[in-house]
């Protein structure tokens, strides 16, 4: 039994005692034999179970991190998003501050002046990127009206009051600003939804 226990190499029990070259048999109770005898038969049970335990923790712990680290990779890309989004939203509306400012200007001067043109053109610039094609197609449209204004209005300066060309001009000019006054309106109903496209994403 001892060579068995030890893969037949043989082996000296303390409990065994050689009488008159007898050999006696190996106390069961002697902790030797059954500390061998538990490694024979491949450990307790008993001393299995805490490994057991160990081995569930650390499946829950890996899928406790993974889930945490899905849970601010999500987060991260929220805020991200709603970043980006708010920042769209400011970009819209300070093209549209900036639209109706520089048309403002030019309606409300006895002359308007190249200077506005100016103004309205760097506007438009940067709303070529911000807008729809259609309101970049309006926005040429009011600028025609705003150059035609302006023209018109130098060319009214050199036309004597009594002649018959100065009713021409100023029906012309007359049409042309009305068309800057429904600019506000026109324009606040083409980015409205490109404003709220903005807050609901």
């Amino acid at each position: 039994m001892n060579d068995a226990l030890h893969g037949g190499e043989a082996w000296s029990c303390p409990c065994e005692q050689d009488r008159g070259g007898v050999q006696t048999s190996v106390d069961p109770h002697c902790h030797v034999y059954q500390t061998a005898a538990r490694q024979n038969r491949g450990g307790d049970p008993r001393e299995q179970i805490p490994m057991l335990y160990v081995a569930i923790i650390q499946v829950l712990s890996t899928a406790i991190i993974g889930t945490v680290a899905v849970v601010v990779a999500w987060w991260q890309w929220s805020t991200s998003h709603h970043r980006l989004v708010l920042d769209l939203f400011d970009r819209r509306f300070q093209v549209y501050q900036e639209l109706a400012r520089a048309i403002a200007d030019a309606a409300n001067k006895p002359n308007a002046e190249i200077a506005d043109l100016a103004n309205f053109d760097t506007a438009t610039q940067t709303a070529r990127f911000l807008f729809g094609p259609e309101v970049h197609d309006y926005l040429s449209t009011v600028r025609q009206a705003l150059v035609l204004v302006i023209s018109i209005g130098h060319a009214m300066a050199a036309i004597p009051v009594d002649a018959p060309q100065r009713k021409d001009a100023e029906a012309a000019m007359l049409d042309n600003l009305n068309q800057l006054n429904g600019f506000y309106g026109r324009l606040s109903e083409m980015v409205t939804p490109y404003l709220r496209l903005a807050v609901r994403s």
